[in-house]
């Protein structure tokens, strides 16, 4: 009797995983890197003519020299860079994609056992180098060149009581924590009088001793001098004033240790293209304690906000490789419209929770990443559910 003859045991089927070769490296990165050049050469060209037809007008209107033109216009283009580089990143990849795509080099690839992270790893890196570079540009280029550059359109456009108005800040709040004083501007000049002043005073139970408002302050030789100022002081409780207010066309104070220039740095809540990490981080920490909650919130927000805005360009590639990914040859064009359309809800969506932050609706923390961290974790949910 013959033994009995057993089929082959079926071994496991895999699919073998290949990493990209350096040849592939160098294909995929040099045709991403030319598409990314040119794409960030067009949108800055596009923004530079939305900026002759602001302002160029005007200036050759005051004969402003060609020279300061140029430098104005130079010193606006790290600012534009910076706005321009996620959106380059997002249709450079897509463009990558749907090149390979096109010439069935995507299929080839994927078919070879080359998954799409590392078949992407070029563009990858390529968008954490200028996510690097986007932060590194905005905060110690960008913001400084945008600052000059109105500097530089104010003193060649603007008249007098524009120069003047740089230096002042309507509606301005101060405290003075150490000593219990509150100060409200309701227009505060540095250099200048500041106008409607409004001070008080605190005792160390919590109530109001005495409430000073003058339609003018001037601060000089170490004292304060108020015009047409009127005090009122208040019983122990704080609840009724004691006696009549005391007019005063014109009052000079010297126990107001506050000077212009420790209140002048609630001016700098310029937006945040405006401010730098390290100067937001210095009024956060050095001056918190004399903080009101409303203006911390502005300044924490901002703050956060400076940290998450690079991101945009990692999630411009965890965008546009994926919705680039298509069986269809006709999705193409459908999937750079959605891409787009994703990109502007998802700057829309940021600029609502920064809204939202500073008005204390939501922590600043939480205001400025969470946008950002989901779009991210969509996009990487897009890359595994394609991959």
């Amino acid at each position: 009797m013959q033994p009995a003859i057993l089929p082959p045991a079926r071994l496991p089927v895999t699919s073998p995983r290949r990493r990209l070769s350096p040849r592939l490296f160098r294909y995929i990165l040099g045709d991403f890197l030319v598409i990314f050049a040119i794409s960030t050469a067009a949108f800055l060209n596009l923004l530079l003519i939305a900026g002759l037809i602001d302002d160029l007008e005007e200036m050759l209107q005051r004969q402003v020299p060609v020279a300061t033109i140029l430098r104005y216009f130079m010193l606006l283009q790290p600012d534009n860079l910076v706005t321009v580089l996620p959106m380059a990143l997002l249709l450079s990849a897509m463009y990558t994609v749907a090149n390979l795509q096109r010439h069935n080099e995507l299929a080839a690839m994927r078919a070879s056992g080359i998954a799409l992270t590392s078949a992407f790893l070029p563009i990858f890196a390529t968008a954490l180098i200028v996510t690097a570079a986007h932060w590194w540009l905005g905060d110690r280029i960008a913001v400084r060149a945008h600052r000059e550059a109105i500097a530089l359109r104010a003193r060649v456009t603007g008249t007098r009581e524009e120069l003047a108005r740089m230096e002042r800040s309507a509606y301005l709040a101060y405290r003075q924590k150490e000593h219990r004083r509150d100060w409200l501007f309701g227009d505060f000049a540095r250099l200048g009088p500041s106008r409607d002043v409004f001070i008080t005073q605190f005792r160390a139970n919590g109530s109001v001793a005495w409430e000073l408002h003058a339609a003018e302050a001037l601060h000089r030789q170490q004292q304060w001098e108020f015009t047409r100022a009127q005090i009122t002081v208040y019983d122990e409780r704080g609840e009724y004033p004691i006696a009549p207010p005391e007019e005063h066309l014109r009052l000079v104070r010297t126990d107001l240790v506050e000077r212009p220039d420790d209140i002048a740095f609630l001016f700098q809540l310029r937006p945040a293209t405006e401010q730098t990490v390290s100067e937001l981080q210095h009024l956060l920490t050095q001056r918190n304690q004399e903080l009101q909650p409303a203006t911390r919130a502005i300044l924490a927000t901002l703050f956060y906000y400076r940290l998450a805005a690079p991101w945009a360009c990692l999630i411009g590639v965890l965008l546009g490789i994926p919705l680039a990914i298509s069986r269809e040859r006709t999705a193409t064009m459908r999937s750079f419209l959605l891409a787009a359309l994703v990109m502007a809800g998802y700057h829309v969506s940021t600029q609502l929770f920064v809204y939202l932050g500073k008005r204390q609706l939501l922590p600043p923390a939480a205001a400025a990443f969470v946008p950002t961290l989901a779009i991210l974790l969509w996009g990487w949910w897009e890359m595994r559910r394609k991959r």
